[in-house]
């Protein structure tokens, strides 16, 4: 075989090679879990709820918020704008958890868990032990530890 048949076969090797590589890339699953998506219905507001994600990835717990608009983590307060999802158990009419995104200083984001009452008053609540992430200005991601 001369020069150019051997490199000619070489280069159709890393090609075949290359073509495999990239459908088993594409062919993985995606193992996060399912987002469900919320109706406008805080209008006006960039922390309008559009979708989350809560569930388990592999052997993490994992959560995803997206907003409406962009936010920065200075513009949520106790008393004022807030970023929470309600945890529900079993059929109850009120929320028994809630956790909240907070200004954790320097532009960072933390969670905050609140164990709720019955009647939605706050039992106590505690930092959350997570890794955050703000991977676009609209949306913040967790994992917990």
């Amino acid at each position: 075989m001369n020069a150019s048949g051997r490199i000619l076969r070489v280069f159709s090797c890393a090609l075949a090679a290359l073509a495999v590589a990239a459908s088993s890339a594409a062919a993985a699953p995606n193992r996060d879990p399912l987002p469900h998506t919320d109706r406008a219905d805080a209008a006006g507001s960039p922390l309008d709820l559009r979708a989350v994600s809560f569930g388990q990835r592999g052997t993490q717990l994992v959560m995803r918020i997206t907003t409406e608009g962009e936010w920065e983590p200075a513009q949520l307060s106790v008393g004022g704008q807030a970023l929470c999802i309600d945890l529900y158990y079993g059929n109850l009419p009120a929320p028994r958890s809630r956790v909240c995104t907070f200004d954790a200083g320097e532009g960072e984001a933390g969670l905050r868990y609140a164990r709720l009452d019955p009647f939605g008053g706050t039992v106590f609540t505690r930092i959350v032990p997570a890794g955050v992430s703000r991977p676009d200005k609209r949306s913040v991601d967790a994992v917990f530890d």
